[in-house]
C-alpha cells in the first residue's frame, strides 16, 4: 500500500469524481483512476460504486476512509518531523521562564512557534528566574527566559523597569513621597523560590525588616494580584503591569528608593538550536513593540 494510492483513494472520495480531484491538484484523472484501482487490487474489494463519471464509496470504502486519513495524516507529521531534524531543527524544546511579561505574549508565542515548527515537542515550566541557573546546570531545560539575576549569564532581550506600586486602597497611596521607613511599616508581597532546596524570599528590605512584614508568592502574577487586592506593596516589572496601571486598579508610588531597571534575558547552558533562536527573536520583536 503506497501513500499516493492513498492519497488518490482519499482525494477521490472527497470530490466524488476522479476529473474533480484530479484538477483540484493538478493531475490527469486517469493518474488518479489508476492509483485507486492498484489500490483496490491490493486490497481486494472494491472502494466505489462507479456511475458514469461520478463516485460513491462502496461499503469497503467507508470502513476505511477514515483509518486511510488518518494514515496521511502521519505520514505527514513524519515528513515534517524528518525534514526538521535533518535542517537541524529541535524535535522537542525545553523552556524554564518566569512571568515577568504578560502571560498573552506567552501564549501568542508559544502559538506562534507551534505553527512554524509544527514538529517540535515543547515543555515550558513557570518557575521564578532564581532557579533557572541550577535547571540549566542539571539539563533540565535548554534554555530559560527571566529577569537578570546574579551568577547567571545571558543576553539582554529587553531592558525592563521596576515600579512600587499599591493598591489605590492602601494607605501608602496617600503618602507623596514613599520612605524607607513608610515601607517597612507596611507589609511588602514579594516572590519566593528555591535554591538548594532551601525556600528563600526577595523581600528588597530584607534586613531590619520583620517576618511578619512580608508575604512572600512563586510568580510576579499571584504578586499583582495580591496588591491589588490590598494585601501590601511590592516591586513588579512594568510590562507585567501596564494594563493594571492603565486601568489604575495599581498606582505608581514616588519614593526615595533606587530602583535600576532589570534584564529580560536569555540563557543557555549550550548552543542553541533553531526553534530556541527562533523564539528568542519573537519575544525581541513583541517586547520592543
Amino acid at each position: 500500500m503506497r501513500t499516493e494510492q492513498v492519497e488518490a483513494f482519499v482525494l477521490a472520495a472527497r470530490h466524488s469524481s476522479f476529473a474533480k480531484a484530479g484538477r483540484a491538484i493538478n493531475t490527469h484523472r486517469s493518474t488518479l483512476s489508476a492509483a485507486v484501482q492498484a489500490l483496490e487490487d491490493e486490497l481486494g474489494v472494491s472502494l466505489f460504486t462507479r456511475s458514469g463519471n461520478s463516485l460513491r464509496l462502496s461499503a469497503a470504502g467507508e470502513t476505511i476512509l477514515a483509518d486511510c486519513q488518518r494514515m496521511l495524516q502521519s505520514a505527514q507529521i513524519i515528513h515534517q518531523r524528518c525534514n526538521q531534524l535533518s535542517q537541524g531543527v529541535e524535535s522537542k524544546l525545553k523552556v524554564a521562564r518566569d512571568d515577568a511579561i504578560p502571560e498573552r505574549i506567552w501564549r501568542q508565542a508559544l502559538h506562534a512557534l507551534q505553527l512554524k515548527f509544527s514538529a517540535t515537542s515543547i515543555e515550558a515550566y513557570l518557575v521564578p528566574a532564581q532557579e533557572h541557573q541550577a535547571l540549566l546546570q542539571a539539563q533540565s531545560v535548554d534554555v530559560a527566559f527571566g529577569l537578570s539575576q546574579p551568577g547567571l549569564s545571558g543576553e539582554a532581550i529587553a531592558s525592563v523597569p521596576s515600579l512600587l506600586v499599591t493598591s489605590p486602597a492602601h494607605p501608602l497611596s496617600q503618602i507623596p513621597l514613599v520612605s524607607e521607613r513608610d515601607l517597612k511599616q507596611n507589609r511588602q508581597i514579594c516572590l519566593a523560590y528555591m535554591v538548594a532546596g532551601k525556600l528563600h524570599h526577595s523581600a528588597m528590605l530584607a534586613h531590619g525588616v520583620d517576618s511578619a512584614n512580608y508575604t512572600a508568592m512563586t510568580s510576579y502574577e499571584l504578586i499583582r494580584d495580591a496588591i491589588i487586592a490590598g494585601h501590601g506593596w511590592g516591586v513588579l516589572p512594568k510590562f507585567l503591569i501596564a494594563d493594571a496601571l492603565a486601568d489604575k486598579t495599581l498606582i505608581h508610588l514616588q519614593h526615595e528608593l533606587d530602583l535600576p531597571a532589570a534584564k529580560f534575558q536569555v540563557s543557555y547552558l549550550n548552543e542553541p538550536g533553531q526553534v530556541a533562536l527562533w523564539l528568542q527573536h519573537y519575544l525581541r520583536e513583541q517586547l520592543r513593540e
